[in-house]
């Protein structure tokens, strides 16, 4: 009833109002000008239909009687009284006609809407505070309270950046919540009565303070005091930053509710860490227009919108945030609040949030891995914080872009939009110290790119990064979980292992702190791939491996050279030789694609699916001395661990384990299998284990035969055939080891002399000087020769200068092979192509008749020359090398076949020519190695295994007797004691593709030599054993992701892709050199008698005869026989004395020379 009687008057005054303003709405009053004439008159003078009856008022009359009916006797209303009234939101009983103005009004029904009046009270120049007032600093002022301002302007600015700022906080809510994804863990604690983690709830305040979130509290004087002892502390020691209650999914120093103090406020000042001064009276107290609606039970952000509580605080609230307020440092009362408490600028009070903290669930942040952060993308970041903050994202565009660009242009540096995503990250970090998953990735890619442990210091301050000692905790975490993923994975996997070096220097060299050579062993997992189920029974391998043991008491050389394919490698040499040509004449550029086609159609063997993406983990490294028999079992068991292998599931799944490494690996691993051969069951004898041999330390050892075998000791000056000479030509430099030269300077030397060989070799088919002028007249003719044709001659050539036979022809005289497809002439063939140099009319006329003449050169087909595999060779009595030297060489530096000092070369004149046999070998060898490149590339491991066969023929010949027992082994256990799926198997996945692109396939031991080689980069020479928690849980479970992060996170700031190497200049000067030296000899015509020195013997003949005179075949046979025995000889004993440990017997003695580890028996090798 009083409400009632209360609002009669206003009813009253309403009506009074409306008689007064006539039908104008408030709007329209408002937003009349104040002068205007006394009447309105329509256009031409005449009187509109109601002047007739009165005369209208102007808008300031109209103005005048609404403030006199205000303010009339009975009602002595001010118009802010009637205004306030007019908007009350909660008044109950309006009248009708007062609740349909107002409604119509807001809505935007009247001609002059809410915001043009607000926009005029704001712009109206009499709300500006004057020149010296105390208002007049504080438009927009993160200071004061709104409602303590006089003055509009900055009473509205103020407002609505309260309004804003709350906005922001909600819109942070959700961010930080654990549903918007973009909070990851580095570790968890798990309670010793639970598997789940869990928090004390007793942690002291101390360890869960974070700098960039420290409280404010008022001290006596009314300054806001800054809490940084945790701060001081942390730059004395980084440490983790929520190590007390990292577990609570929540962080006790956010403030939820609060609204950041100005930044003058933010800024430190001289004294003992304290903020400047703030006065007294212009406190600030959270104005309740819009209070956030968060609960206790959800601090560490909201999700869902929930209803806002509009009530006015109780007086009992008031009183006790007035108390919280003006308590000092030393107050009783300040004691006992919690940071959330006492924070600046609280929405909600004090007494809801009295009482202990409660125990929380736990959180479901994700803890980080390598998932999470290969998938991090700043697309889908940005567009998470587009949906759930826009306000955030366009208040962050306007400050960054105030005005809309003229012109729509792509910009290149520091894009808007990942500038953003940057500071928007910072902030939920600073706020949140969860909110991390921007930072983490940050971190982790700092890991691997080797930044000092100040980089992290200083940019986890500024909110960039994590701690370094989260970052090193996070690591150790994936280590383990990727462990745990081994234990639960049913997949087939691969383990590659090689050997690990890293010299430990003393800088203060004392007892027990000398320099010394830190030994260990790493190895990698690989899945495989394109596997069916059983396809690695280990009870089908030993049936079938039993039955090949059998077949290998028969196995002759004879039979290796029947199963190489002749055709095959004449196929693919033919396609080198055109394919050299094709790629260095500018003329023929339309035919590479052409070649890339025919080399992956018509002479693959087994190719693996080219965009296959290899799955690789590394393990973790161990101190075991894999170069021993005792090194290798700890390092293969320790292995076997780390990926779940044990004797129950060996036991249960019945599957042979895939382990290979180079060369010396694969022999350790067959001794050590051997040593452990008496061992009961699969596992502790290693029965179960696979072992194989890798192919780039393969590939190496024949690069180091050719180097050693061609280079040409004495005669690298003289002689043009030889690396030697080519070396010098081009400027290579030479090898202080020919038998271990290094990789890739000699292997781009070999691909150089081997192509201009070829290419001086079509110019002396073609009777030309310069390739490149010659075809580019010819396509200015429109008389480019096909490509059919040029395969053609290329098949010619391949004969003439790349087979066996050719070599021995070559050293003969010319007159009993002039018909011979493998001879070559003395003079060219044909002579109707001009000089290249002739550039004459009358020599370009010449030139029309050209392409006919080589499109019907009539050449009968002829398979590779294999006579010295026959016998049939006219030089097979004299194939059988000599004995080999100590060094093993292929070359002989006797003297010419003419020599004085021979006498019976004496009676016969030597009619051959040395360097062009010289030349022959070097083509021949040069293109299985090539091959063998190319196919590794293409991931064709078909067409490598063919090149593997011819290898263990030219291994023995060269002297490398270990690789061809190494060969021999692996040729017999997939050929003779492998079953049929599971050769295919191992075929599939004999070499990996890191990056899922065709042509990017390398061989799994190279990939294990790069990650050896940057783990020891990333160790930073700290000097550690690699059993050591730093390379074992830190650094090699992790290398193959450090080495794609870097590129990763450049490509996820939308950088080109940056090259890692030096830019490799073209090759065309150093073809061109060798051209010109190969032109003055004229090397590759036969001359009669020709010996400049050097003379390279045949590997291939030399091993065939080797295999087939000393029975290595057969010692190998006996080999693989005796370890069967061993296997299966029964051990008797009484029982009472137990079996000798092989731990005992196992351990081979090491000792130092020269500063290096020398391992017995392996001097040769190292």
């Amino acid at each position: 009833m009083r409400g009632r009687k209360a609002a009669a008057p206003a009813q009253a005054h309403a009506a009074n109002f409306t008689q007064a303003v006539g039908s104008e709405s408030l709007a329209d009053v408002v937003q009349q000008p104040e002068d205007g004439p006394s009447s309105q008159r329509r256009r031409g003078g005449q009187p509109g239909p109601r002047e007739s009856y009165s005369e209208r008022r102007t808008k300031r009359q109209k103005l005048d009687a609404l403030l006199e009916a205000v303010s009339g006797s009975g009602i002595n209303w001010s118009m802010s009284d009637f205004l306030e009234y007019f908007f009350q939101p909660q008044l109950k009983n309006r009248s009708p006609s007062h609740r349909a103005a107002l409604q119509r009004f807001l809505k935007g029904g009247t001609r002059h809407t809410p915001l043009t009046v607000v926009k005029m009270i704001y712009q109206n120049k009499l709300g500006r505070p004057p020149p010296g007032h105390r208002e007049r600093n504080h438009m927009f002022s993160p200071e004061m309270n709104a409602e303590e301002l006089s003055y509009a302007q900055p009473a509205i600015s103020t407002w609505a950046a309260d309004i804003v700022a709350s906005r922001l906080i909600e819109e942070s809510n959700k961010l930080v919540h654990e549903k918007a994804g973009l909070r990851v863990r580095a570790s968890r604690k798990v309670s010793q009565d639970s598997n789940v983690p869990s928090v004390s709830p007793d942690a002291p305040p101390s360890e869960t303070e974070d700098s960039t979130a420290a409280p404010l509290r008022r001290d006596a004087s009314g300054r806001f005091e800054a809490r940084f002892a945790n701060d001081l502390a942390a730059e004395e020691s980084e440490d983790e930053e929520v190590p007390g209650l990292e577990d609570d999914g929540v962080d006790p120093e956010d403030d939820e509710g609060s609204i950041a103090v100005s930044v003058e406020g933010l800024m430190f000042s001289d004294d003992e860490g304290q903020l400047p001064p703030i006065p007294r009276d212009n406190s600030r107290v959270e104005p309740q227009v819009m209070p956030l609606s968060i609960s206790d039970d959800d601090e560490n952000g909201e999700w869902e919108d929930e209803p806002v509580n509009n009530s006015t605080p109780s007086p009992t609230q008031l009183n006790q945030d007035t108390a919280t307020a003006n308590a000092g440092p030393n107050s009783t009362h300040a004691a006992v609040q919690s940071p959330s408490e006492t924070s600046l600028l609280h929405t909600t009070t004090a007494s809801s949030r009295a009482g202990a903290r409660r125990r929380r669930a736990p959180t479901s942040d994700p803890t980080v891995d390598w998932d999470i952060i290969s998938k991090f993308s700043l697309e889908s970041l940005m567009e998470k914080y587009t949906d759930l903050a826009p306000l955030t994202v366009w208040l962050l565009f306007r400050a960054i872009q105030p005005r809309e660009p003229k012109r729509a242009a792509k910009r290149r540096n520091r894009p808007k939009w990942i500038v953003i995503a940057s500071i928007i990250s910072e902030m939920l970090y600073a706020r949140n110290s969860w909110v991390n998953l921007l930072p983490m990735c940050r971190s982790i890619s700092l890991f691997a790119s080797k930044a000092h442990q100040s980089t992290y210091r200083v940019g986890s301050r500024f909110a960039h990064c994590t701690p370094y000692s989260t970052t090193r905790r996070a690591l150790v975490e994936m280590a383990r979980a990727k462990r745990l993923q081994f234990l639960t994975a049913q997949e087939l996997i691969q383990i590659v292992l090689d050997n690990l070096q890293a010299w430990a220097a003393r800088r203060d060299q004392r007892i027990g702190n000398e320099s010394k050579m830190i030994i260990g062993t790493g190895a990698t997992a690989i899945k495989l791939e394109d596997c069916p189920p059983g396809v690695l029974d280990f009870d089908a391998w030993q049936a079938k491996r039993e039955e090949g043991l059998k077949e290998r008491e028969n196995f002759t050389v004879d039979d290796l050279l029947a199963d190489i394919d002749v055709e095959h490698l004449k196929a693919v040499g033919v396609l080198h030789w055109l394919d050299t040509l094709v790629f260095y004449v500018p003329a023929l550029a339309g035919y590479r694609s052409e070649m890339a086609k025919i080399f992956d159609s018509e002479v693959q063997k087994h190719q693996i699916n080219p965009n296959r993406r290899t799955d690789v983990q590394p393990l973790g490294t161990n101190s075991a001395n894999e170069t021993t028999t005792k090194g290798m079992k700890d390092a293969l068991f320790d292995f076997f661990g780390q990926a779940g292998i044990t004797e129950e599931t060996v036991k249960a799944k019945r599957e042979a384990q895939l382990v290979s490494g180079d060369g010396k690996s694969f022999e350790n691993i067959g001794k050590t299998k051997q040593y452990l051969g008496s061992q009961e069951g699969e596992f502790e004898s290693l029965k179960f284990v696979y072992e194989m041999l890798e192919i780039w330390h393969t590939k190496w050892t024949d690069l180091g035969r050719s180097c050693n075998g061609k280079w040409g000791q004495q005669a690298d000056t003289t002689d043009p055939s030889t690396l030697g000479f080519l070396a010098k030509t081009v400027n290579s430099p030479v090898p202080s080891d020919k038998k271990k030269p290094d990789f890739y300077p000699n292997a781009r030397l070999m691909e150089i002399g081997v192509k201009t060989h070829m290419l001086h070799c079509w110019e002396t088919y073609l009777d030309v000087n310069d390739l490149e002028v010659y075809f580019s007249r010819l396509s200015a003719m429109d008389k480019l020769p096909s490509l059919v044709d040029l395969r053609r001659i290329a098949g010619i050539l391949y004969d003439r200068y790349s087979t066996t036979a050719a070599y021995e022809i070559a050293l003969e005289n010319q007159t009993a092979f002039k018909e011979h497809p493998c001879a070559v002439p003395p003079k060219p063939i044909f002579t109707a192509a001009p000089p290249a140099e002739s550039s004459s009319d009358s020599e370009m006329d010449d030139l029309e008749g050209v392409p006919d003449v080589m499109m019907n050169i009539d050449d009968p087909d002829v398979i590779l020359a294999d006579n010295a595999m026959s016998g049939d060779s006219p030089m097979a009595a004299e194939t059988v090398p000599p004995a080999e030297d100590d060094g093993g060489s292929s070359t002989s530096q006797s003297e010419p076949a003419n020599s004085e000092d021979d006498p019976s070369a004496a009676k016969v004149k030597f009619e051959g020519d040395w360097p062009l046999a010289n030349s022959i070998i070097l083509m021949r060898d040069g293109i299985w190695f090539m091959e063998v490149c190319r196919a590794v590339a293409l991931g064709d491991i078909g067409r490598v295994w063919e090149v593997l066969k011819v290898w263990i023929l030219t291994f023995s010949g060269g002297g490398n007797t270990n690789y061809v027992a190494y060969l021999l082994e692996m040729y017999c256990k997939i050929t003779l004691e492998t079953p049929e799926p599971m050769r295919l198997a191992i075929f599939s996945n004999w070499l990996v593709n890191l990056e899922g692109k065709p042509g990017h396939f390398h061989e799994l031991d190279l990939m294990q030599e790069h990650f050896n080689f940057w783990l020891e980069e990333l160790a930073q020479h700290k000097g550690k054993e690699f059993d050591d928690e730093w390379y074992r849980e830190v650094l090699s479970m992790h290398v193959h992701h450090f080495l794609r992060l870097k590129e990763e996170m450049e490509a996820a700031v939308h950088m080109a892709p940056r090259s890692k190497t030096h830019t490799e200049p073209h090759l065309q000067n150093e073809y061109r050199e060798a051209l010109r030296v190969f032109r003055e000899y004229d090397l590759h015509r036969h001359h009669a008698g020709r010996d400049l020195g050097h003379h390279t013997q045949d590997d291939f003949a030399r091993g065939v005869a080797n295999l087939g005179r000393t029975k290595k075949v057969a010692d190998v046979i006996a080999n693989a026989l005796r370890t069967r025995d061993n296997a299966e000889k029964e051990i008797k004993g009484d029982g009472k004395t137990p079996a000798a440990d092989p731990r005992t017997y196992m351990c081979t003695p090491m000792y130092y020379r020269d500063g290096k580890v020398v391992i017995p028996r392996q001097e040769e090798e190292d």
